[in-house]
């Protein structure tokens, strides 16, 4: 993907689910980070980057560092 220069944010969403799901905290962090840094393409790119953004912030609620 990276030599694409193409990130298909959904993916990295569905993935960053299943970490969030699994237990998988810093692995849920960092590819939230990867999602941030992607352009979203269209609105629906975007829809998936803001929920991505919503369970971080309740991440980080729920300990105490936001």
């Amino acid at each position: 993907m990276e030599e694409a220069n193409t990130y298909p944010i959904r993916m990295f969403a569905y993935y960053a689910m299943a970490q969030f799901k699994t237990g998988d905290i810093d692995g849920f962090i960092q590819t939230y980070e990867k999602i941030q840094s992607i352009d979203a393409v269209d609105e629906e790119d975007e829809k998936v980057k803001q929920i991505i953004h919503q369970w971080f912030v309740a991440l980080m609620d729920q300990m105490g560092k936001h």
